[in-house]
């Protein structure tokens, strides 16, 4: 009996570390992401796929949580911005993205549904928004 429970156990280990990763992306798109169309099931399995085929390296980890950490912003950017935000991103507010292009003197387009992923809950409206911007 008990060696059948330790079987038991480390097969329903096994299943938990195979859908671990998809659990992670579902639960990060669910932050992320506002658009009630979006298949949340189907794009966090096909990114955790992409994840375990391209997994990132440690060390590139370590180096993007040190530029994240340490990153300052400069006090002058030569190149022309379009600052995009969106009015209900869980992650960074808005106010955020508005301080940005005040400091820079740049136009901000604000999206009023999106969340964090502005183009994964509406690339359209972006590409409208560039294309305007650029025209």
């Amino acid at each position: 009996m008990t060696r059948w429970l330790l079987l038991r156990g480390l097969s329903r280990e096994k299943r938990h570390r195979e859908q671990f990763p998809q659990i992670r992306e579902h639960t990060i798109l669910a932050q992320t992401a506002n658009n009630p169309d979006l298949d949340l099931d189907a794009l966090a399995r096909r990114w955790a796929q992409y994840l375990q085929s391209q997994r990132p390296s440690s060390a590139g980890v370590v180096r993007q949580i040190a530029a994240a950490v340490t990153f300052r912003m400069p006090r002058h950017i030569d190149t022309p911005l379009l600052i995009l935000t969106a009015l209900r991103d869980r992650i960074v507010s808005s106010s955020a993205s508005h301080a940005i292009a005040t400091r820079y003197g740049a136009p901000i387009a604000v999206h009023p549904t999106a969340g964090h992923d502005i183009p994964l809950d509406d690339g359209a409206r972006i590409a409208e928004q560039v294309k305007h911007w650029i025209g």
